[in-house]
């Protein structure tokens, strides 16, 4: 038999944009409950620690000095950035055959990182909400608006009666994996499953050493390639500058690899360029976000990276605004970033108020 419980919004999902609009709305005094389906919050930001406790950003990474509401809850929550380190040349591999060559990078802006890495948001917003609000474990199965006053939403194990649900999930991901009755419109479905999904495909890798030979030998720890195995790299050493690690993406075209493969071939590049030096690592650490049902469906979307993101339709209530979606896809600033999660939870936040 179900739990049933009664709230005045439910949030699907409990990554940073999520769990920001909850936080907003407990600031004034409205509670929600968070139902996320895995056994972590995040979503897609996911800082791992190597064996030696170098952090390892798996998932969101980077900011800029663009990206104006993320800097400011980056300083509401007592958090720091740090400027990324890209001092020096980089290697580019123009194919396979060729060896890596030297250039210097033309000026750029600064790009930042979040000292503690990325999951210091999520830990730091979800000590200031309920622990009782907070439901891990605990995947959307079904919304039911055909009242048209309250909601229905199940779990396995809950029934919640509310007046608003929050989504959190990417739109595809939505349309494709939670049962609504009375169904999407069926061009508003299309729609959603034809929404890029930020991370969909990527596969981050973390390579850790006892020391950053890049910088001992004057280069970035930047690595481009078009074919791959690695698409980019960069340095990736922590704020303090005692922890060392490159971190970057694999090309999607080597999802099909096991590990031990991907690591061979990865590091086989990384010798190419760097000699023996890159071979003497500690760990190699990577995660293939189209590996997660919770993520992605599992089938490659062939879509233009950030296509439909911050669309109009993404940023109306639906079901007589009672539906909102507030996933970073949704936002019309800088929408499939951070800094888009921030902005669409804090805007979400108030039209919930």
């Amino acid at each position: 038999m179900l739990i049933k419980q009664a709230t005045k919004t439910i949030i699907i999902g409990g990554g940073l944009s999520g769990l920001l609009t909850a936080y907003r709305l407990h600031q004034k005094g409205q509670e929600a409950i968070i139902l996320e389906a895995s056994d972590r919050l995040g979503g897609r930001i996911k800082t791992i620690h190597s064996e030696n406790g170098t952090p390892l950003e798996m998932g969101a990474t980077w900011f800029t000095s663009q990206h104006l509401q993320l800097i400011q809850l980056i300083r509401e929550l007592g958090l720091k950035g740090f400027r990324q380190f890209s001092k020096g040349p980089l290697f580019f591999q123009a194919t396979p055959t060729t060896p890596p060559q030297k250039f210097e990078l033309p000026p750029q802006d600064a790009s930042y990182r979040i000292a503690g890495g990325t999951a210091q948001l999520i830990k730091k917003i979800s000590q200031q909400l309920p622990k009782e609000n907070i439901l891990l474990n605990e995947k959307v199965e079904s919304i039911d608006f055909t009242d048209n006053e309250i909601c229905i939403v199940k779990t396995k194990q809950y029934e919640f009666t509310c007046q608003k649900v929050v989504s959190s999930l990417p739109p595809a991901l939505f349309a494709q994996s939670i049962k609504l009755s009375p169904s999407l419109k069926s061009d508003v479905k299309a729609f959603f499953e034809d929404t890029h999904t930020w991370m969909h495909d990527a596969i981050k890798v973390g390579i850790t050493y006892q020391k950053a030979f890049w910088k001992a030998n004057k280069m970035s720890g930047m690595f481009f390639s078009n074919n791959g195995p690695i698409a980019e790299l960069h340095d990736h050493c922590n704020a303090k500058e005692n922890r060392f690690a490159l971190v970057g993406f694999i090309h999607p075209s080597f999802q099909d690899f096991s590990k031990e493969e991907r690591e061979k071939v990865v590091i086989k590049q990384l010798k190419s360029a760097y000699g023996e030096e890159a071979n003497h690592y500690l760990q190699y650490n990577e995660n293939l976000w189209l590996d997660n049902e919770l993520t992605s469906d599992g089938q490659y979307q062939d879509l233009v990276p950030h296509q439909n993101n911050g669309e109009p339709l993404l940023q109306q209530p639906l079901f007589n605004k009672r539906l909102f979606i507030v996933s970073t896809e949704s936002s019309p600033h800088f929408g499939g970033y951070l800094e888009g999660a921030v902005y669409r939870a804090n805007f979400v936040a108030e039209e919930l108020l």
